[in-house]
This record gives structure tokens, C-alpha cells and sequence, in this order.
């Protein structure tokens, strides 16, 4: 399972869910040198990663996952939780040393996205917030 430009992920992804993965209409606001992506034919899940060559603290992944196939938020691990536009909740939580994770649903889909710790005084909690409004019911 190779990294391949987003598009090409993306396209893969969808002739394998059988429908078009939404993704959000922004990113951090913080500078990206590459993005790539990768489609999980045997989880049904999409990764999308944008990182910085030079700066590597800058680090973002959004994985999706099929509704179906979502993960589970554990209790113990939920640090926050917020009420997104579309009345869903989503939760910021401790999955990883090195990265603040916020996971909310939307669409049928479960969307997981991820930020570097070492840049979340740049990228905080709101800023994904705002990136999981920027996901539009289409």
C-alpha cells in the first residue's frame, strides 16, 4: 500500500466504497512541502498526509474511515469534547504521544484527523474544529 498523489488516492478509494469520500475545504494554516495519500482497500480507509521536509514538526494526517468500519473513541482517552455545526459531537483525544488527535462523524463518514503536539500552539484544537465544519453534506 503505496503513498500516491491525493487524486489518485482519493479515486481509488472511491470505486472501492462505491462512493466519494468529502473531504474538508481546509487545511492548518501552517506551510506544507508534500501531501500524499493511500487508500486501505482491506479497512475500507483513505489516509492523507501533509508534511513540511524542512520543518517536520509540521505534520497533519486525516485518515476517513467508512462508517462502519469507525474506531472507537475510548472514554478514558477523551480530553475535550465539542458540538460541530452539523450537531454531531466531536472529541479531541490522547491516542499518541506525538499527536492531538480530533475524531467526529460526518456524512457517513468517521474523520480523523491529526496534528503534530509539537505545533498545536499554531494548530489548536479550534483550528481543527473549524476544519471539521469545513465538511459540507453534499
Amino acid at each position: 500500500m503505496d503513498y500516491k498523489p491525493i487524486d489518485l488516492a482519493i479515486k481509488e478509494c472511491e470505486a472501492n466504497f462505491n462512493k466519494k469520500p468529502i473531504l474538508p475545504s481546509i487545511i492548518p494554516p501552517v506551510p506544507f512541502t508534500h501531501n500524499l495519500g493511500r487508500c486501505d482497500k482491506n479497512k475500507d480507509w483513505l489516509e492523507i498526509k501533509f508534511f513540511n521536509e524542512e520543518l517536520p514538526e509540521n505534520h497533519y494526517k486525516l485518515d476517513i474511515f467508512l462508517d462502519k468500519d469507525r474506531i472507537a473513541v475510548e472514554e478514558v482517552s477523551i480530553k475535550k469534547t465539542y458540538v460541530l455545526e452539523n450537531g454531531e459531537t466531536a472529541f479531541l483525544v490522547d491516542m499518541d504521544e506525538h499527536f492531538d488527535t480530533f475524531i467526529f462523524n460526518a456524512n457517513n463518514w468517521q474523520y480523523v484527523l491529526s496534528i503534530d503536539k509539537r505545533i498545536t500552539g499554531q494548530v489548536p484544537p479550534t483550528i481543527l474544529k473549524n476544519i471539521a465544519n469545513s465538511i459540507h453534506t453534499r
